[in-house]
């Protein structure tokens, strides 16, 4: 045994772990010059008769297909030369060159070769090289062809990114000669996709209707199957009337007599135009109505009483032209993660799996306590206050998140700064009301000064301050006006319990009934005409400490009165509360006001109904975060 006459003292350690980091690339330059000294060859690959040396080990290490022909006991294994039927000489030139350098050029005259040949002898990287390079060069005169490779090569995700490509630009290509050439199946395959469209959905009719007219008697067997993707909820009486003396309505209408009977969305819709009771019967003769044909055409036509007309209640979302591919999601934004501290992230709760997905994030430092709204279907994120060297810093500044576009611009800041406060939206303007640091000053006069911000021309002004100078107030809108209860003047401790109506006609704050608790910090709705304020604390008279509000309390308007009509399941502090649909939904803050037991469930309350069911636990805690409804597009799965 040879001694290395090394002597180590001092207890130091003699086992070093020593690590290349660029061994890989080594490996793979080695293999390359192998290749270029044509050294080592042990297989030749024949495509189109022409011949490829290449190195088993090479091809095994890259490829599933290699792999289980040279590993698998079959014939290949003991052949030198393996004929690859099916396979083009180009496309197994580019896979052997991406084999040995981990670099493929695509274009497209290539791509779809490379992409066969990737496909067939499975090297990953390379199809999915393929995938993003036909999905960055989808256009609308190849999105029909590229949907066909995807369904060829069974590119699941590429499928999903053409089909909204195409709805997102429904109104382009829906004018294009592609379309007037597709299938039906493909037709249908889009309709029911899922995915937003760029137009409205009479838009989406009327095109369905000019598809139909092109191969008519071909095509006249898929009507119902095609047309019960059309959301004819989303279609007005007025907008349909437009269409029902056209060459394509009537054609098909003739040619299907049944067709209302198999779709009643359609049917509701026309008896909104056309009721059966109201209308009398009314001949009138077109002549030389297909201008490919000369024809006499006798239509009957049915002629609306104007008294008996009830109009088709349209299903139409503020800020969305069609809400055709948008789910309603509530929204969570800001406050602190346990995991993270204090975050801008802003989250969608996934009601498939009732967790959350992130989405976006505010373009700010890091904040809390801001005020967040949603109009037309658009975020808003103004004001909050951020930490700098342990001191608290409100700002004026506002952001507006479009989730069509998946974009944020900024909007004019506010007149004041402000944390704390209350951002409402009504039918056209949004509301800034109260809050920090205004509201911790002693020495200012005791109102909450208010400001209103109009979209159309991105500008605040102010109007007349609500009474009371507060922060942590609560509010909601209810068509033109606005609704604020509640909140806290800190300096003099003091929680509010009354109740205002602000009307912008008069620009004057109008008190109604009172709280029956005093409340901060806690949320205010309104669903079918009534008024619901749930959460919050108020002070204890005696010991000045927080006494949660437990009651979940309905204001009637006829009445002018307060009654309790529920009680929260659980008590949380620094947690939120948002309408959706018709259920409250409580998401995170503490457990009975214990900071180290994070609320984890989001519970939901039925309003209809009035009970509590308790949702899953989730992944993450989060507390003095903001929260909201609001309507998402369908997203391109990831995976």
């Amino acid at each position: 045994m040879m001694n290395s006459g090394l002597t180590l003292t001092g207890g130091i350690v003699d086992n070093v772990r020593f690590e290349s980091t660029d061994h890989g690339k080594s490996v793979l330059a080695g293999l390359q010059h192998l290749r270029e000294m044509q050294q080592l060859f042990d297989v030749i690959l024949v495509a189109e008769s022409r011949e490829f040396p290449a190195h088993r080990v090479v091809l095994a290490s890259c490829s599933d297909y290699f792999r289980a022909m040279f590993t698998d006991g079959l014939r290949e294994c003991k052949e030198s030369r393996v004929c690859l039927n099916g396979l083009t000489a180009s496309s197994i030139a580019h896979l052997i060159d991406f084999a040995y350098n981990s670099t493929i050029n695509l274009d497209s005259d290539n791509v779809l070769d490379v992409l066969s040949g990737a496909t067939h002898v499975q090297i990953l990287p390379v199809i999915n090289a393929c995938e993003n390079y036909l999905k960055n060069h989808l256009t609308i005169e190849n999105c029909v062809n590229t949907a066909r490779v995807a369904e060829l090569f069974s590119l699941r995700h590429l499928q999903q990114h053409v089909l909204n490509f195409i709805c997102r630009n429904w109104a382009t290509f829906s004018m294009c000669c592609e379309f007037h050439l597709i299938t039906p199946q493909f037709l249908m395959s889009v309709l029911s996709s899922g995915y937003p469209v760029n137009c409205k959905e009479i838009d989406v009719f009327m095109s369905v209707l000019s598809w139909f007219s092109y191969f008519s008697a071909e095509r006249l067997s898929h009507v119902e199957n095609v047309l019960q993707y059309v959301i004819f909820e989303n279609i007005s009486s007025s907008e349909l009337e437009n269409i029902l003396n056209t060459k394509e309505w009537i054609e098909l209408s003739d040619s299907c007599p049944n067709l209302l009977e198999s779709l009643p969305s359609l049917g509701r819709l026309l008896n909104g135009v056309t009721p059966a009771t109201a209308f009398d019967d009314t001949i009138i003769n077109v002549t030389n109505y297909n201008p490919l044909v000369n024809s006499n055409i006798s239509v009957t036509r049915i002629e609306l009483k104007e008294t008996n007309f009830k109009p088709f209640k349209k299903h139409k979302l503020p800020g969305l032209i069609n809400s055709r591919g948008f789910h309603s999601n509530i929204i969570v934004a800001g406050g602190f993660r346990k995991e993270s501290g204090m975050t801008n992230n802003v989250m969608y709760l996934d009601y498939c799996t009732m967790s959350f997905r992130h989405l976006t994030k505010i373009p700010h430092l890091d904040q809390i306590n801001f005020g967040m709204c949603v109009f037309q279907n658009q975020l808003y994120i103004v004001g909050g206050c951020f930490n700098d060297h342990m001191q608290e810093i409100a700002h004026p500044f506002g952001f507006r998140y479009s989730p069509t576009m998946d974009e944020w611009i900024s909007i004019a800041p506010m007149h004041q700064e402000r944390c704390r406060f209350l951002l409402c939206s009504t039918e056209d303007q949004i509301y800034a009301i109260g809050g920090d640091p205004f509201a911790s000053d002693a020495t200012l006069e005791d109102v909450a000064p208010c400001e209103v911000y109009s979209p159309k021309t991105n500008k605040w002004k102010f109007i007349t301050s609500l009474p009371g100078n507060r922060s942590q107030l609560a509010g909601t809108s209810f068509g033109k006006t606005v609704l604020i209860s509640g909140g806290i003047q800190e300096i003099e401790e003091k929680v509010f319990n009354d109740f205002y109506l602000y009307n912008p006609r008069t620009d004057i704050w109008e008190r109604k009934a009172d709280l029956l608790t005093p409340r901060a910090d806690h949320s205010m709705f309104v669903w079918e005409e009534k008024v619901y304020v749930i959460g919050g604390w108020h002070l204890d008279a005696l010991t000045n400490r927080r006494v949660m509000a437990t009651s979940i309390d309905c204001y009637d308007f006829c009445t002018d009165l307060w009654e309790v009509v529920g009680s929260l399941n659980t008590v949380r502090t620094y947690g939120t509360y948002t309408l959706d649909q018709d259920c409250i939904y409580a998401i995170g803050g503490w457990c009975d006001g214990d900071h180290a037991q994070k609320c984890r469930t989001i519970d939901t309350f039925d309003l209809r109904f009035r009970k509590w069911a308790q949702g899953p636990e989730q992944n993450i805690a989060l507390w003095e975060h903001g929260s909201c409804s609001l309507y998402l597009p369908k997203f391109v799965p990831t995976t």
